[in-house]
């Protein structure tokens, strides 16, 4: 018999012949490593295979069977130390996150935050999967990170918000401009006002950093809004502390009216592209009547859309409002354009679909009547260049016609000035009486 290629490999402790597959002593040391029946016929000769690769195939597998083993018991034995930190009003998303510990008083990780909801969530639904494979699934904070991000994965994730906290800034939304300075603390004002400059930001599409200007600043003082510069909230403050706030109660109040029973509402979607930032947005809003008849609509969700636009994107996204809301597939109608990816979603969801009317109108002149007229897409691309030239000239067209303005009212002036100096001039000149005169000239003419 030839000497076997692996013959130089120390096998001092191991019979002599164990190097030969065709000894029952190797498929012995194999099932002892791991466990598992080697059958000697499985191999035909040692040219075919390798002892030194089957070995080490065996070991690797043993490895990660004691590995996943390892990881399974590790997460079971851990758990999320909830401990809410030592100050006077800590916020509640305490309540939910804490530390990773193995043992009370042995910490794993103290430089990162995780919901314990999540982990006791993958750790009964997934009990045999190890540690590392799940870390995903679990929210994670560093300890830096700002309580809002918690809050925003408490209410989207396990719709789990504030109920103390929805109540007071509900109390200070219905109670917007209307405080008595006398029974309310200055820190329940400056709270107060937080949250009503907050609501005036939104309503009129203003900067929150407005709050940090001198002459907004100068305002609430003379019209003793407040009495101190340190009484006005940063913008900070204003979001997103008061933003994420008042979202909540917009929120819950939204939810409140669409609990009773509603057939068949309607709900709009829509995706643009911002032609600034070339970023996508996705819009969902929900159209009904009341027992009543009167209409409602409210913004369910406008949010960026930086996805790939497909039909199942846009069916999960919409699956995941729905669900925010409490609503079901079941007898909802939805109005959208007649992209493909739009009727895709729609046909997955098996819901009642029609198209936007003003998106058909739309492209029927835009794409098929228009372009079809002689000179009528040049005369609007002239038009849309005038616009534009306009536009961009704009202030400089509005100084010159205040200046022909003031040309014009100057000289209206003038000529009025002209029109004084003489009458003024009649007035002072003697009294001639030109009845008596045109009869005088007569008599005299005879």
């Amino acid at each position: 018999m030839s000497t076997p290629k692996y013959s130089q490999i120390y096998t001092k402790t191991l019979p002599s012949n164990i190097m030969d597959l065709r000894d029952d002593a190797f498929y012995d040391l194999i099932r002892q490593i791991s466990g598992k029946i080697v059958d000697s016929k499985q191999i035909s000769s040692i040219a075919s295979t390798s002892i030194v690769q089957v070995t080490v195939k065996v070991l690797e597998n043993t490895i990660l069977r004691a590995y996943s083993y390892a990881s399974r018991l590790f997460k079971q034995r851990c758990f999320i130390n909830i401990k809410p930190p030592n100050v006077p009003k800590p916020s509640f998303v305490w309540n939910y996150f804490g530390h990773l510990y193995k043992k009370p008083n042995e910490p794993l990780d103290m430089e990162r935050v995780y919901c314990n909801i999540c982990f006791e969530k993958i750790k009964n639904e997934q009990p045999d999967a190890s540690f590392a494979s799940t870390t995903k699934l679990i929210s994670i904070y560093k300890n830096t990170s700002s309580t809002g991000n918690m809050k925003s994965h408490l209410l989207a994730t396990h719709q789990v918000t504030d109920s103390q906290q929805t109540k007071t800034t509900n109390q200070h939304i219905l109670s917007m401009f209307s405080r008595d300075r006398c029974t309310t603390k200055s820190s329940q004002l400056k709270q107060q006002l937080g949250h009503q400059l907050t609501l005036m930001c939104c309503r009129d599409l203003l900067p929150f950093p407005i709050v940090e200007n001198e002459g907004f600043q100068d305002f609430l003082l003379s019209n003793k809004v407040v009495n101190l510069k340190s009484e006005i909230p940063s913008r900070t403050t204003l979001s997103p502390a008061n933003l994420n706030k008042i979202y909540d109660v917009c929120y819950q109040k939204t939810k409140e009216l669409l609990k009773p029973a509603i057939k068949f509402p309607t709900i709009t979607c829509d995706i643009w592209c911002d032609k600034y930032k070339h970023r996508s947005y996705i819009c969902f809003t929900i159209h009904f009547l009341d027992s009543n008849f009167q209409y409602h609509h409210y913004s369910m969700k406008t949010q960026p859309f930086d996805e790939s636009h497909t039909g199942e994107a846009i069916k999960d996204l919409f699956l995941t409002v729905l669900h925010e809301f409490g609503l079901t597939s079941n007898n909802i109608i939805v109005v959208s354009d007649q992209g493909s990816n739009m009727r895709k979603a729609w046909k997955l969801l098996k819901v009642i679909h029609t198209f936007c009317i003003g998106q058909g109108i739309h492209n029927w002149l835009m794409t098929d009547c228009i372009p079809e007229m002689n000179l009528v897409p040049n005369l609007l691309d002239n038009v849309q260049m005038i616009i534009n030239k306009l536009r961009y000239r704009q202030h400089e067209l509005e100084h010159k016609f205040l200046r022909s303005n003031e040309m014009i009212n100057n000289d209206l002036l003038s000529t009025i000035n002209k029109a004084g100096e003489l009458l003024d001039a009649d007035a002072a000149s003697p009294y001639i009486n030109f009845e008596t005169l045109d009869e005088n000239m007569i008599n005299n003419d005879f």
